[in-house]
């Protein structure tokens, strides 16, 4: 391939692409659905969600937020390991690792007793008392230099989006190309900042789910709680936007503010990618084919990005003072703009509804509707990967401070292929490095001569390789990633060839 400059020849298709990970807010809906369902899961009875004392911990019994056990809709909450749970393969910013956790170790796990009994009998998580303590986040000098980092971009992100030049909006264009209706431009209102820290997780350990004994320490796949919208993104309901909007412009004809401005088209120039309408007046508007969203802009509202989407979706609600509700179950669709444009009068409102979040109360009628649901869970479980250390071996506390200090692209999935010197046969896709890192905790407190473990979270790659199994190609591909560590700049000190 090299000869022929067949690698020149395809930059196009193997340029580095970062590969986001599959939505793990729509799996966990997918869980939460299948639960309901009853399909998995089984439910904890009233008497055993009572909390048990906590130790070390200042709350006493008493757990607090989302966690409190009051908070959880039937058949919330599950017994441990009941139900499928899906992995967490997301990055999540240092900032947001929770504070503490909660650690349930029923088979005290965490004291490294690898000379237990290795048979599976009396593992069924309710045939255990549980067993709670508290660890506490502990980050390198590194990580809590990411943390500031990661604060300052968050608010300088906050402020940015409290420009009204930065919001994004939608334009209702009119069915009908004849039509002198003007077409509505909405701006929502801001989404709300994300948390600015976790102060809580909970973590459940069981000896029937051990994936792994090594050198330095054991793995185990464990059940990790979180809040809920730490993982699924609020939403901002159509529906209750649409009837807002006409609501807005109800009153705004009634109270005679009923005014729109005109677009005219002077030229259309072609600028790279874009289409760019040059304007008679002040606004312009500038189209990307690719993305289906245009840019109004004009003095008063620079760089508000919109998309079209028909007027239909939006009259078929109470614009005219009639519900017509039933006429559009799908919600609106948005245009293809290419090589459609609008030429015409727009009305701008800005309806006031709410992003729709469970923590701050039930989500709206149409939500709960289409989630066959009333109300959710505040928390939401996934699967990671709790390596505890061997008995009195400081070497897991190393593995977390190379974790808080390795370059970014380590973690990231890229849709590209590799050469990676020496290896010149061929190309090697570009995969993660290394798992995502999601803390590094240690005890709250001692318990006199007792051990107790610390826990470095990290993502579940899956089941651990054969080698006897792997074919050439797949060998160049591990090698590949071991390569690319070196030219990071780090070694891993503990591996050999054998191509």
């Amino acid at each position: 391939m090299p000869e022929i400059e067949e690698f020149d020849l395809a930059d196009d298709e193997i340029r580095s692409v970062e590969v986001s990970p599959c939505d793990i807010g729509e799996l966990i809906k997918d869980s939460e659905s299948q639960v309901r369902m009853g399909l998995c899961g089984k439910s904890i009875k009233e008497a055993a969600t009572q909390e048990c004392p906590i130790k070390g911990s200042e709350h006493g019994s008493h757990l607090v937020s989302v966690f409190n056990p009051a908070n959880y809709p039937s058949p919330w909450p599950l017994i441990p390991f009941s139900a499928p749970t899906p992995k967490l393969e997301k990055r999540i910013p240092f900032h947001l690792l929770p504070q503490k956790l909660v650690v349930h170790d029923p088979w005290n796990l965490l004291s490294v007793n690898l000379m237990r009994r290795k048979d599976k009998d009396g593992m069924e998580w309710t045939s255990k008392d549980d067993v709670v303590r508290i660890y506490r986040l502990q980050l390198s000098a590194t990580g809590t230099k990411t943390v500031e980092k990661e604060k300052k971009l968050q608010a300088e992100l906050v402020a940015k989006c409290q420009d009204i030049g930065q919001r994004e909006g939608i334009i209702y264009v009119p069915s009908d190309k004849t039509s002198t209706s003007p077409a509505i431009m909405a701006f929502p209102p801001l989404r709300p900042p994300p948390p600015e820290s976790v102060p809580e997780a909970h973590l459940y350990l069981s000896p029937a789910h051990q994936v792994g004994v090594g050198n330095h320490s054991v793995a185990y796949n464990a059940e990790w709680e979180l809040p809920r919208s730490m993982l699924v993104k609020e939403k901002l309901c159509q529906d209750c936007m649409k009837d807002q909007i006409a609501e807005d412009l109800k009153q705004q004809k009634k109270c005679g503010k009923y005014h729109y401005v005109g677009v005219k088209k002077k030229a259309k120039v072609q600028d790279g990618s874009e289409s760019v309408l040059r304007e008679a007046s002040p606004s312009t508007a500038t189209f990307d084919p690719k993305s289906a969203k245009v840019t109004i802009t004009d003095g008063q509202l620079p760089g508000v990005s919109a998309k079209f989407i028909p007027a239909r979706a939006f009259e078929s609600k109470k614009i005219d003072g009639n519900d017509r509700r039933g006429e559009d179950k799908k919600g609106p669709e948005v245009h293809a703009i290419s090589p459609r444009t609008y030429k015409g009068p727009i009305v701008k409102v800005f309806p006031e509804v709410d992003w729709q979040n469970p923590e701050r109360g039930p989500y709206c009628p149409h939500i709960q509707e289409s989630m066959g649901c009333e109300k959710v869970p505040l928390t939401a479980k996934v699967s990671a990967v709790a390596k505890l250390s061997k008995r009195y071996d400081d070497h897991l506390g190393r593995e977390a401070n190379n974790y808080q200090s390795f370059p970014a692209h380590l973690f990231e999935h890229r849709k590209d292929s590799n050469v990676i010197p020496p290896l010149h046969d061929d190309p090697v896709p570009g995969g993660a490095v290394v798992p995502q890192f999601y803390g590094y905790y240690v005890p709250e407190e001692n318990e006199g001569d007792k051990y107790l473990s610390p826990i470095l979270l990290l993502e579940n790659c899956g089941v651990p390789i054969v080698v006897e199994a792997l074919d050439e190609y797949d060998k160049h591909h591990c090698t590949s990633l071991l390569l690319r560590m070196h030219e990071a700049g780090w070694t891993h000190g503990d591996c050999e060839f054998n191509l």
